[in-house]
């Protein structure tokens, strides 16, 4: 037996009683939980400085060959794992996943014109991310990059870990 999607919402100490379709926010464009989390670190701290608030939006992919309606995977494994990261850092946001065929046109039709997004990762134009924030400029957003912060980057590769610099070679 499949569950039926259509969208997924989560509040996540958030207000959302008195929000209005016109209010400012900072939205948070999910790619993985470590590099997602990098970025709504930022986004929270941009956020209360503006006095706004901040959004995740995961666009979860559905293959053609199934109904849009029907994923799958459970799209809310993703959600909880996000609950439950926000939540032990203290972080007030709402998450909504958007099932769709194409990534880039869920999160268009998703944002407000003008919007404030954060990626997390870094800025490469063949990545996928990348190709997102090319369009989502394209379309008069205003797209930051924001590097995750327990990666490091080495000679252009990425690690998880960081590197000791006492450790001496073989």
């Amino acid at each position: 037996m499949s569950k039926r999607w259509e969208q997924i919402e989560s509040n996540v100490g958030a207000d959302t009683a008195n929000k209005s379709d016109n209010e400012l926010e900072v939205v948070v464009i999910f790619t993985t939980v470590r590099e997602t989390l990098s970025a709504l670190r930022e986004a929270s701290a941009l956020a209360l400085q503006l006095g706004v608030r901040t959004r995740i939006i995961v666009p979860h992919v559905v293959p053609y060959p199934l109904p849009v309606e029907q994923p799958p995977a459970d799209p809310g494994i993703r959600v909880r794992m996000l609950e439950t990261a926000c939540e032990a850092e203290g972080i007030e946001t709402s998450i909504e996943i958007r099932l769709c065929r194409r990534a880039l046109e869920a999160v268009k039709n998703t944002l407000m014109p003008g919007s404030v997004v954060l990626i997390g990762g870094r800025e490469r134009w063949l990545s996928r991310a990348g190709r997102l924030a090319k369009e989502l400029r394209r379309s008069n957003h205003h797209v930051l990059f924001i590097p995750s912060s327990e990666a490091r980057y080495v000679g252009g590769a990425s690690f998880g870990t960081v590197i000791d610099p006492g450790l001496k070679p073989g």
